[in-house]
């Protein structure tokens, strides 16, 4: 979940600040019809433009993410703590709560990465990469526990069905995070050449306007200057 508010904080950083995002998406609007509000039956939500307060509410979105999650799970941790049924009995009414939060900031994040393209840069390669390893950790992890109790295994080298398959999932696990690591280290060693171009070709535009103005301006001043000095009949200039 902080990881999604560090790769929220890269992306704006990387188009250089939330300032410099909205001026180079060019007046293009935030799309808020996209996932997980897309799948609604009539999606109407307006669609306004970019601007940097919506960059401030986006933010917003994406942070309480860590931080509601983390209140609601020591307040899971305190009800387990005190009593196992009252924790049984409670953890239907909080699953909303967390499903609500999760979906908030998914969807503010791929608001913010639509925001990013708009503005030319490419981040969709590493957003997919934080969304596999949540899926890893999380959907694949919530799997593995319900497998002991579906499937009937023999007792392999005196080891319980349930220790296997964690012993095989965490093998598993060992290899995919380190798949998924050198593949995070492709994509966040790549240099954004072309957003950079973007950007260099931007600030060459407007030092070369400043240089093509700088003579005209100096050549001005220069025949003012010869205008209001003329030399008299007596050698002398007239000022």
């Amino acid at each position: 979940m902080v990881a999604m508010y560090h790769l929220f904080q890269l992306l704006v950083a990387e188009c250089g600040g939330a300032e410099q995002l909205v001026r180079c998406a060019e007046g293009a609007r935030l799309e808020t019809r996209v996932l997980p509000c897309c799948c609604w039956p009539c999606c109407v939500l307006p669609r306004p433009l970019l601007h940097k307060s919506r960059i401030s509410t986006l933010r917003y979105l994406v942070l309480q993410m860590p931080i509601i999650q983390a209140i609601l799970y020591v307040v899971i941790l305190v009800l387990w703590a005190e009593d196992k049924n009252l924790y049984a009995n409670s953890f239907i009414m909080i699953q909303p709560f967390i499903a609500a939060s999760i979906l908030l900031g998914v969807w503010a994040m791929i608001m913010t990465v639509r925001a990013a393209e708009a503005a030319g840069a490419r981040p969709r390669g590493k957003f997919l990469a934080v969304q596999i390893v949540l899926l890893v950790v999380k959907l694949q992890g919530g799997a593995v526990k319900v497998v002991p109790a579906l499937v009937k295994m023999p007792c392999l080298m005196a080891l319980h069905p349930s220790v296997f398959i964690n012993l095989i999932h965490n093998s598993l696990m060992l290899v995919e995070v380190f798949l998924l690591s050198v593949w995070a280290w492709y994509l966040y060693s790549a240099k954004t050449d072309k957003f950079a171009d973007k950007f260099a070709d931007k600030v060459q535009h407007a030092v070369v306007a400043v240089l093509e103005e700088s003579p005209k301006a100096n050549s001005r001043k220069l025949d003012f200057t010869q205008r209001g000095s003329r030399p008299n009949s007596f050698g002398s200039e007239v000022k």
